[in-house]
């Protein structure tokens, strides 16, 4: 099944579901439907910054958006960033 091609949570989301059924693992789900969203976004806008949804992070435990995929279901956590 191919993936969606779009950079919008939704087309994240069902591209990691679709990479979960296939048998891969969380992590690298995920890292595969970010980089699908990335070359979705550089398709549509040549210049410019990505959005900071889609830059790739050191220590996902630091960044202010958390997702967390479970039995097939992608979630969306929302937290607030930890004072230093």
């Amino acid at each position: 099944m191919p993936l969606v091609h779009g950079y919008s949570r939704e087309a994240i989301g069902e591209n990691i579901r679709r990479e979960r059924r296939k048998g891969r693992s969380a992590e690298q789900s995920a890292a595969i439907a970010y980089s699908t969203a990335r070359r979705a976004w550089r398709g549509r806008h040549r210049r410019g910054r990505l959005p900071r949804g889609l830059l790739r992070r050191s220590n996902p435990a630091t960044s202010p958006l958390v997702l967390l995929a479970l039995g097939g279901a992608a979630l969306w956590l929302i937290t607030r960033k930890q004072q230093p």
